[in-house]
């Protein structure tokens, strides 16, 4: 998920309002009703891209919560607002009574026309909600990979009020198009201590590569159950395409010298256009074998979470993407591509050792899937690279994480563009 985090939490006054401005688009009122707060409110604001991809994390409270939205409103002048109602007897009342003591996770994916390229699913619907097939798209997908997710919920939408309505654990998108409703993905909320990226976050975790070969191991089985993507899918044309829009984003966001120095990106760039042209006919073989699937597309830490008891250490991969095929059908090696760059940037050590953690992951997935090092190694440094790049822009421009965040994803896409380099 693109989004910055604003988290409310549980000690804040109770006789407060709370109020938090992000940027003018979305703003956030707790009006609390009883005589203590019971949760923390957690809330994913996004930041606009080609779609628009709003989460919300938080409890159903005892107490009232809603979304205030609105652009002009000085907030030193909103009150407190009405209770949350739902529109039927299954609100999220409801829901809170039948899972007591849960928190879940709201996405709300909508079409604002902005997509690139062809409409997405133009092919596959004449007449229908592209957002809402999408959204049901992405939730049969994820379902497979994880057991939290618990349905879509109605949801009801004012100037001013974001309100839950009905949920429906099995939905049919014939059933639900058209119906005069939007809707939204459900689903239970992990905690922070089983995020990927809070394991990756420690030496302990990260020095033992059981740990790690682990994950790699499950990640190669996971491919191997993919569907395949349709031809039109993986081509040299579309690798380079995505290759130019990459960097015209980048490019775009105008990031300052000292993150992102333009001669430096300009070298990747030609190493990157030059792999492609030395390399045309092992992407072309990758294509006509079957090596694009219907892959996850964001494989960051933070969209895997984990359990380890008894029966082992499992993973679990949750919001794929879903708003574009062009994202999601893609080289088996660029999905695993993402996750090597988030190792490599957890990785507490020098770039030659993560480089050679890297380069062990790398000989277990091969091991894992039948793939043979030596003949994707040129192909996957493609990939970490394009990776790396993606996530300098993602970082800084949806996730606004620090200078020093950006500049370390940036320094990961030079790193292996020299890589690259070598064998071109």
């Amino acid at each position: 998920m693109k989004c910055e985090k604003i988290e409310v939490l549980a000690d804040t006054p109770i006789s407060k309002v709370i109020q938090i401005d992000y940027k003018g688009e979305l703003r956030v009122i707790k009006y609390n009703k009883g005589p203590q707060l019971y949760e923390s409110l957690k809330i994913y604001i996004p930041s606009r891209g080609h779609h628009v991809d709003r989460t919300y994390m938080y409890t159903f409270f005892d107490n009232t919560t809603l979304l205030e939205r609105g652009k002009d409103s000085d907030p030193g002048n909103i009150t407190a607002a009405p209770e949350l109602i739902g529109p039927d007897a299954n609100t999220p009342s409801t829901l809170r009574n039948k899972f007591p003591g849960k928190e879940f996770k709201i996405n709300l994916v909508e079409d604002d026309g902005r997509y690139t390229g062809e409409p997405l699913y133009n092919r596959a619907i004449e007449h229908g909600d592209i957002a809402l097939y999408s959204l049901l798209d992405g939730l049969k997908f994820n379902r497979k990979n994880a057991p939290i997710y618990i349905g879509v919920v109605q949801f009801y939408e004012t100037d001013t009020h974001i309100l839950l309505g009905k949920h429906i654990v099995h939905p049919d998108f014939n059933k639900l198009n058209n119906d005069g409703y939007r809707y939204a993905v459900l689903m239970h909320y992990i905690p922070k201590a089983n995020w990927l990226n809070h394991y990756l976050s420690q030496e302990s975790f990260v020095f033992d590569m059981s740990n790690l070969s682990m994950l790699i191991h499950q990640i190669a089985r996971h491919h191997q159950g993919l569907d395949p993507a349709p031809t039109r899918f993986g081509t040299i044309w579309q690798l380079y395409s995505k290759f130019q829009s990459n960097l015209g984003a980048l490019r775009s966001a105008h990031l300052p010298i000292d993150i992102v120095n333009p001669s430096s990106l300009n070298q990747i760039a030609d190493t990157m256009e030059k792999a492609l042209r030395v390399y045309k006919s092992s992407f072309e073989e990758r294509q006509k074998n079957g090596q694009i699937r219907r892959c996850h597309g964001d494989l960051k830490a933070n969209n895997l979470f984990t359990q380890n008891n008894s029966s082992g250490f499992r993973v679990y991969i949750i919001d794929a993407i879903d708003f574009n095929e062009d994202f999601f059908y893609i080289d088996l090696l660029s999905d695993l591509a993402m996750l090597l760059v988030e190792i490599f940037f957890y990785y507490p050590s020098s770039n030659e050792r993560r480089h050679h953690c890297i380069l062990q992951l790398i000989a277990q997935y091969c091991q894992d899937s039948g793939e043979i090092m030596e003949k994707i190694l040129p192909i996957i440094f493609y990939y970490l690279v394009e990776k790396a790049l993606v996530r300098t822009y993602t970082s800084y421009s949806y996730d606004h994480q620090s200078p020093d965040v950006v500049h370390r994803y940036f320094d990961i896409a030079q790193w292996y563009t020299g890589k690259l380099h070598l064998y071109i």
